[in-house]
C-alpha cells in the first residue's frame, strides 16, 4: 500500500480471521472516505457475507483479495455513489490493485451493487500521478441467483477477465446507461460467455477486446459510447460458437471479406484466430435489425425473400399441373 494514494483516517482495521481478509478506513484523493479490503501479508480470500458494513462506503478498494459471493442466503455488498477514484474526475466505486477475483457461485443470491460508474482496473498513484495497473477476474456461474450491478467495467490499465456462464450476467442502473459499458482506455478486456449478454461498447484504446464464445451465445452490443472511437479497431476472436451483435443503426457499413464493420467515427476489424470460417452479415430478430459477427453464414434479407419467392412458384406450378 502506498502512502501517497491514501491518508489511513484512524486505520481501525477489522481482522476477518476466518476469511482471512481485513477491511480499514482508507481516504481516497477527492477527500472521500471509503474501505479498503486486503490481506494482512499478500493475497487473501474470504466471502463477500464477512464484508458487512454498517453503512454503503463511498467507495471501496479491493487489495489482491479473492472475494466469493457464495451464501444461499439473501445478502448484499453495497458502494454508494459519491465517490472519484482511479482516474480522472468520473465517479467510480470501487478500485482495485495487484490481482483481484470476484467469484459469484451457483446457488448464491449474495449480491454486488455499485452505485457509482462502477469497477476499474487499477488506481492512481497520487504521489506520481501515474496509473498502477491490476487484473480483475470476474466469474459468474450458471444458477448464481443475485444481482451484479455494475455500471462500467473495465479501466485505463492492466487486464478485466469475464467469464459470463449466466444470461445478462451483469446489470446497470438503467440510470447511467441502460447496459453494462465495457469500457476501455488502455486496459485489455477479455470476455468469455457461454450464454446472452448485453452491453454498450466503450473501447478507445483501438483493441482492448478478446472475444471467447461458447454454446451459441449472443454477445448484443446495443449502442456505442460516442467518444469511443479516436482511431480504427482491431478485435480478436480466440473461439466463436455464438454471435455478436450490433444494433444496425449504428453500423454505417460492414466488409464481409475482411471481417470489418464501419460505424460513423470508424472501423472495427475482428482479427479470427478460431481456425474456422468467421462470417460477417445483416440478420432480424424479433423484428429488431442487426450486423452480425458468427461462425454460421445467415442468407441476407433478399436472400430469404428469393427462397421463399422460389418456393411459392414451384408450389404455384405444382398445383396448376395437378
Amino acid at each position: 500500500m502506498k502512502k501517497a494514494y491514501m491518508i489511513l483516517a484512524a486505520f481501525a482495521v477489522a481482522s476477518i480471521a476466518a476469511a482471512q481478509l481485513k477491511t480499514g478506513d482508507v481516504t481516497f484523493y477527492d477527500g472521500v472516505v471509503g474501505k479498503i479490503v486486503y490481506g494482512e501479508s499478500g493475497s487473501a480470500s474470504g466471502s463477500s457475507t464477512d464484508l458487512q458494513f454498517e453503512t454503503a462506503p463511498a467507495a471501496l478498494w479491493l487489495n489482491n483479495v479473492t472475494i466469493n459471493f457464495d451464501s444461499p442466503a439473501e445478502s448484499k455488498l453495497e458502494i454508494a455513489s459519491g465517490s472519484v477514484i482511479a482516474y480522472g474526475s468520473v465517479k467510480y466505486s470501487i478500485a482495485t490493485q495487484g490481482n483481484v477475483e470476484l467469484n459469484f457461485k451457483s446457488g448464491s443470491k449474495a449480491s454486488l451493487i455499485a452505485k457509482g460508474q462502477g469497477m476499474l482496473s487499477g488506481y492512481k498513484d497520487l504521489e506520481t500521478g501515474n496509473i498502477v495497473s491490476s487484473i480483475v477476474s470476474v466469474s459468474v456461474e450458471n444458477g448464481y441467483d443475485g444481482t451484479i450491478q455494475l455500471n462500467t467495467l473495465g479501466g485505463v490499465s492492466g487486464t478485466t477477465n469475464l467469464v459470463l456462464d449466466k444470461k445478462n450476467a451483469i446489470i446497470s442502473d438503467g440510470k447511467a446507461s441502460t447496459s453494462t459499458r465495457l469500457y476501455s482506455s488502455g486496459a485489455k478486456i477479455n470476455l468469455s460467455a457461454s450464454a446472452d449478454q448485453t452491453f454498450i461498447w466503450d473501447d478507445r484504446s483501438a483493441g482492448a477486446f478478446t472475444f471467447d464464445i461458447s454454446d451459441g451465445a449472443k454477445i448484443l452490443f446495443e449502442s456505442i459510447w460516442p467518444v469511443s472511437f479516436t482511431r480504427d479497431q482491431k478485435q480478436t476472436l480466440n473461439s466463436l460458437d455464438g454471435e455478436i451483435l450490433f444494433e444496425k443503426s449504428l453500423v454505417t457499413g460492414y466488409d464481409a471479406d475482411n471481417l470489418t464493420i464501419s460505424v460513423k467515427s470508424g472501423t472495427i476489424t475482428f482479427v479470427n484466430n478460431t481456425g474456422g470460417d468467421v462470417f460477417v452479415g445483416e440478420k432480424t430478430i424479433d423484428g429488431g435489425e442487426y450486423i452480425y459477427i458468427s461462425n454460421t453464414q445467415i442468407p441476407e434479407p433478399s436472400t430469404w425473400a428469393a427462397i421463399f419467392g422460389a418456393v411459392a412458384l414451384g408450389v404455384a406450378v405444382y398445383r396448376r399441373r395437378k
